[in-house]
């Protein structure tokens, strides 16, 4: 696979187009898989923007020749996950099938979110208007440090740069600097980090990889 036209796919789409999701699921006890829920977030021109730069810096490096003594460590350096009939986890192939396929629940705050669900997976969609294509990117999130709440006693600011004034910030702050984990294109997907891939895909282990090693290598 040629990784480097992941980078060259997400430049040519348009900043506008961008849409941000975050995945939930529900909260189990017991070894019954979870379900999962995809909902959309609505942003402005500067959170698509500081999200489009945000990933394409953060893939430019991950996709780049790496400085090793050890040339072979380069671009191949990720794991290439073929997503068809082999692949595990039927509820992460529901979400993408969602994504690729539906309008998810559009929600104004993560709070909109039930308490039988926890998020744990922020994604952003590139689509390129000629092609069709989509582009999905997924960092694994931690809800505690997603979400910083402002209590009722607490004092939060910030800087108007128009009217350079200071004005409270109220209900949820909504922190979006997550590394990128995974990438879905073109009916793969590119695994960066092993550890938070299996916490979202939780049917995959070690031995799938080396699994998918073999098919992707046939």
């Amino acid at each position: 696979m040629d990784a480097s036209a992941l980078l060259e796919q997400i430049q040519v789409t348009d900043m506008e187009d961008l849409k941000l999701f975050f995945v939930s699921r529900t909260k189990t006890q017991t070894t019954e898989a979870p379900s999962f829920s995809v909902f959309e977030m609505r942003t402005d021109d500067s959170v698509r923007s500081s999200l489009y730069l945000a990933a394409i810096s953060q893939l430019d490096e991950l996709l780049s020749p790496k400085e090793f003594l050890d040339f072979e460590n380069s671009i191949e350096d990720f794991d290439v996950v073929p997503f068809n009939d082999d692949f595990p986890d039927q509820s992460f192939k529901a979400v993408i099938h969602e994504l690729r396929n539906s309008i998810p629940a559009m929600i104004s705050s993560l709070a909109g979110i039930s308490s039988r669900e926890e998020v744990f997976a922020m994604c952003i969609e590139f689509f390129d208007n000629d092609t069709m294509e989509k582009v999905f990117v997924f960092s694994r999130v931690s809800p505690d440090k997603l979400i910083e709440r402002i209590h009722d006693n607490a004092v939060k600011v910030k800087l108007d740069p128009v009217s350079a004034q200071l004005s409270l910030v109220k209900d949820e702050i909504i922190n979006l600097d997550a590394e990128i984990d995974c990438v879905f294109f073109r009916d793969n997907l590119l695994v960066f980090n092993k550890g938070h891939f299996e916490e979202m895909v939780e049917k995959y282990s070690s031995s799938a990889f080396e699994l998918a090693d073999e098919l992707y290598s046939c």
